[in-house]
């Protein structure tokens, strides 16, 4: 029985989940670590699920640091493998899969899903990523699923070089999700739409900077519940992928500078 926190849908897996219990020496000198998960619930079915690195382990990595250049730790995964309930293995090709968080110069996304172990999705590492590492998966359009479990391998590497093994992992069927108000909730999806729902005013002082800043380059349309009265400066500043925002007739108030929003 998974012993992971399940809230809003999220199931959090830890060491204590056995993420790090198998550790593979092969032969050839390489080593890699395999974890396949017990079979986990989300709040509701669900057509995409998003697989978010929030700590990894290092095994002797001497030469280089486990973080990308803002302090997110960075993922290499070779396989990776997505079942349903009754531990049927779904057929996934390169096209349902996506990252935020792409490292350039090795381990195209591709690869996680190609029958071989010794390619690799690496995420970045040369660069920054702007939030937590994170693979998405968005089914088959007539699949979706409360119930699931999921395999995967590391990178096959000589025993100096093994990382990117996650330590601990979010999965949720958002890429991201919190409070913006005392009533007001949002939900980022991984076609890029931000929803806000609740009834009363945008508010978060006390969660400064703005929740989903880390995630402005992702939003690519937003929709607020009629029950939003008021939005507060620069909600959607920098949003360089934003084409379309859906305000409700009952908005009273734009705080401070209206242009700012977006």
């Amino acid at each position: 029985m998974c012993s992971a926190a399940q809230m809003s849908g999220e199931i959090i897996l830890t060491q204590a989940d056995g993420l790090l219990d198998e550790r593979i020496n092969h032969n050839d000198a390489t080593t890699q670590y395999h974890y396949k998960s017990p079979v986990l619930t989300l709040g509701e079915a669900t057509n995409t699920f998003v697989f978010t690195m929030l700590d990894g382990y290092s095994e002797t990595l001497e030469w280089a640091s486990p973080y990308d250049h803002r302090g997110f730790p960075f993922m290499c995964i070779a396989e990776f493998t997505l079942y349903d309930g009754e531990g049927n293995e779904i057929e996934l090709d390169a096209s349902n899969f996506s990252t935020n968080a792409q490292e350039p110069t090795e381990g195209n996304i591709a690869y996680i899903c190609d029958g071989k172990q010794y390619t690799f999705f690496h995420s970045t590492w040369s660069g920054a990523a702007s939030a937590n590492h994170y693979i998405a998966i968005t089914l088959p359009e007539d699949i979706e699923l409360k119930d699931f479990q999921f395999e995967y391998y590391t990178r096959k590497a000589e025993y100096h070089s093994l990382h990117g093994i996650p330590a601990k992992l979010s999965i949720s069927s958002n890429v991201a999700e919190g409070e913006c108000g005392e009533n007001l909730f949002w939900k980022l999806k991984v076609n890029g739409e931000l929803s806000i729902s609740g009834n009363g005013e945008m508010r978060y002082s006390e969660w400064r900077p703005i929740p989903w800043d880390g995630y402005r380059d992702a939003i690519k349309k937003v929709t607020l519940d009629k029950g939003i009265v008021s939005i507060v400066d620069e909600a959607f500043l920098n949003c360089a992928n934003l084409t379309s925002i859906e305000l409700p007739n009952n908005l009273t108030s734009m705080d401070l500078h209206a242009k700012n929003i977006y």
